[in-house]
């Protein structure tokens, strides 16, 4: 089954998660800056060039936010350090409860926690 972006969405929110929707790359830049976001997901339709901007950017402000790549076929996420999620709702549950569980193991560690980082202008835009 194919998920696109509503309908990921509407999967994450029946099963208790808030999710907010980003239709640039901009945008989501913008949105990942907020501590808010847990998490970030990029669909394999964004081009592989873009992905990888999206990646770097949100890395320099953000640097242990996770980051789940939705795959197609034989679609892996270009980057380091990123999940690579089949592009199916069960997929997509697990893989997002285990990086909210490594996230809050992460955080828990005082060792390991995010440093405050000044917040750069959108290099996105």
């Amino acid at each position: 089954m194919q998920l696109n972006l509503p309908l990921r969405s509407m999967v994450l929110r029946r099963s208790g998660y808030a999710v907010e929707e980003a239709y640039s790359l901009a945008k989501a830049f913008q949105r990942v800056q907020s501590d808010a976001i847990d998490l970030l997901s990029i669909c394999h339709t964004i081009p592989a060039d873009d992905q990888n901007k999206l990646i770097a950017s949100v890395r320099a402000v953000r640097r242990l936010l996770p980051i789940l790549c939705i795959t197609a076929q034989e679609f892996a996420c270009p980057a380091d350090g990123c999940v690579t999620v089949a592009n199916s709702p069960l997929e997509l549950l697990y893989a997002v409860l285990l990086a909210a569980t490594q996230r809050e193991s992460t955080v828990s560690s005082d060792s390991q926690m995010e440093p405050p980082v000044q917040r750069p202008e959108n290099p996105l835009k």
